[in-house]
C-alpha cells in the first residue's frame, strides 16, 4: 500500500512551507515471532501471517483449534487443500495435508505454528491464537467495534484503493515521483515499503517506511531559496482486516533540510518527530461512499527535537492536542496528468478550524495520489505524479 499517512504528512509539510512563504519567510503482523524474520526468505508464509491481527480490546472472540484450521483451509486452499481431521502429538494439535506436505498447528500455549513448503521446511510461529480471532470470526461484536471497547469502527475499503491494502503485506513497495508547480517548484520522490513486524509504544505493529528525497525552491523577497529534501518517516500500524483500513498507532520521522541561500551558503537543520495517537485511529478516507463527507478528530502527542547548525542537538519539546479534518469523496473523474490519462476518485479536504483546503485525485483501485491542489492566501500549489510503480509495475 502507498502510505496515505505519509502522504498526509507530506501535504502537511506543503502547508507549512506555503504558510512560511505567505508570511515572507512547510505482516502481522503479529507479536515479533520468528516467522516475521523468516518471511524475507519465505514470502508464502507471510500470507497466513498477515491475517494475524493484534487485538487491542477488553474482550476477544474465543476460537478453537478446529475453527482456526477450518478457516485456514477455506482461505488458503493452496497450502491446506481438502478437509483434514485434527491430530495430536506432544504439545501440538495439528492437521496434516498429504498432497502439499504442509502442517498447520496450535501449541498447548496457544501459539499458531506451521511446517512445510510454505515455511521453507522449518517449524515457524505465526503468533498467538488470539491474534487470529477477528480473522476467523470477523462478525463477532468484539471485532466490529460493537462490544468490548473496540476502536476499529471504519467500514470496508472502497473502489478508490486496492481492496486488499489493509493486509499490509510485507515486502510491498511503491516508487512515486511528484513534481511541484506554483508557489513551490521542484521534484520529490517517495519510496514506500512495508517492512513487517515491529513494536511501537509497547504494542505489536507493522512498520511502513516512507523515504522522501528531492528539492523544493521558493522565491522570497526576490531571492530563490532551494531546499534539498531528505526525510524518513516510519509509520506503525496494526492490521484490522484485509478489506479495512489499518489502525495507525503513531509515527517517527527525521527530516534533514539543507537550505542554500545566495550570498549566505548552505545550512542543515535536522528535525526529529515522534507522534503517538491516543487512541489509535483508522483513516476513513477510503471507506467513504461517493458523495459522502466525514470529519475525523485525532488525538496526538508530538515530541519534537531540532538540531541546528549553530548549537548541536536541541531540547525535546512535547505538545498534545486534538486535530480535525473533514474529507469528502466528491466525484469520479478522468483527468490528464503529465500527459497521461487516469480514472480517479476526487477527494476534497478541509480544516474545520479554517485552515487551507485541498483537492486530491487518487488513481481508482490503487489509492495513489496523482494530483493535489492546495489553495492558500499566497496562491495555488499543485503537486502531480510524474511517474510511479507499485511492486515494480508501472502505474
Amino acid at each position: 500500500m502507498f502510505s496515505i499517512r505519509a502522504f498526509h504528512s507530506l501535504m502537511a509539510s506543503f502547508a507549512a512551507a506555503l504558510l512560511l512563504v505567505a508570511c515572507g519567510g512547510g505482516t502481522v503482523v503479529g507479536d515479533g515471532s520468528p516467522l516475521l524474520q523468516f518471511n524475507a526468505s519465505s514470502p508464502s508464509s507471510s500470507v497466513l501471517a498477515s491475517s494475524a491481527k493484534p487485538v487491542q480490546m477488553a474482550t476477544t472472540p474465543t476460537v478453537s483449534a478446529a475453527e482456526l484450521f477450518d478457516w485456514a483451509e477455506t482461505n488458503y486452499p493452496q497450502f491446506f487443500p481438502t478437509h483434514q481431521s485434527n491430530q495430536a502429538f506432544d504439545i501440538y494439535t495439528f492437521r496434516y495435508y498429504p498432497s502439499t506436505g504442509n502442517y498447520v498447528g496450535l501449541t498447548n500455549a496457544g501459539i499458531v505454528v506451521g511446517l512445510g513448503s510454505y515455511t521453507g521446511g522449518e517449524i515457524v510461529q505465526f503468533g498467538a491464537l488470539g491474534n487470529f480471532a477477528c480473522s476467523v470470526k470477523p462478525n463477532d461484536p468484539a471485532c466490529t467495534g460493537g462490544g468490548g471497547g473496540g476502536t476499529t469502527t471504519a467500514g470496508d475499503l472502497n473502489e478508490c484503493t486496492d481492496a486488499n491494502s489493509g493486509a499490509l503485506t510485507t515486502g510491498y513497495t511503491s516508487h512515486i515521483v511528484f513534481t511541484y508547480s506554483g508557489i513551490i517548484t521542484g521534484e520529490q520522490t517517495v519510496d514506500t515499503v512495508v517492512n513487517g513486524a515491529a513494536t511501537f509504544e509497547g504494542q505489536n505493529a507493522v512498520k511502513v517506511t516512507a523515504t522522501t528525497t528531492g528539492t523544493n525552491s521558493v522565491v522570497t523577497n526576490g531571492l530563490t531559496v532551494t531546499t534539498p529534501i531528505d526525510t524518513v518517516n516510519k509509520i506503525y500500524m496494526q492490521v484490522v482486516g484485509t478489506t479495512k483500513p489499518a489502525l495507525t498507532l503513531g509515527d517517527e520521522s527525521v527530516a534533514n533540510v539543507t537550505v542554500s541561500v545566495p550570498f549566505v551558503g548552505s545550512m542543515t537543520t535536522s528535525t526529529a518527530l515522534k507522534v503517538v495517537y491516543n487512541p489509535a485511529y483508522q483513516d476513513a478516507t477510503f471507506t467513504l461512499a461517493l458523495g459522502e463527507t466525514k470529519t475525523q478528530s485525532i488525538n496526538q502527542t508530538t515530541t519534537t527535537t531540532i538540531t541546528t547548525p549553530f548549537g548541536g542537538a536541541g531540547q525535546a519539546s512535547t505538545t498534545s492536542g486534538t486535530f480535525s479534518t473533514t474529507v469528502k469523496y466528491a466525484a469520479k473523474e478522468t483527468i490528464s496528468v503529465q500527459g497521461k490519462s487516469y480514472n480517479t476518485c476526487k477527494y476534497e479536504t478541509s480544516d474545520p478550524a479554517g485552515g487551507s483546503g485541498s483537492t486530491t485525485w487518487y488513481i481508482q483501485g490503487k489509492g495513489i495520489p496523482v494530483k493535489t491542489q492546495t489553495v492558500t492566501t499566497g496562491g495555488t500549489q499543485t503537486v502531480e505524479m510524474k511517474s510511479g510503480t507499485v511492486n515494480g509495475v508501472a502505474l
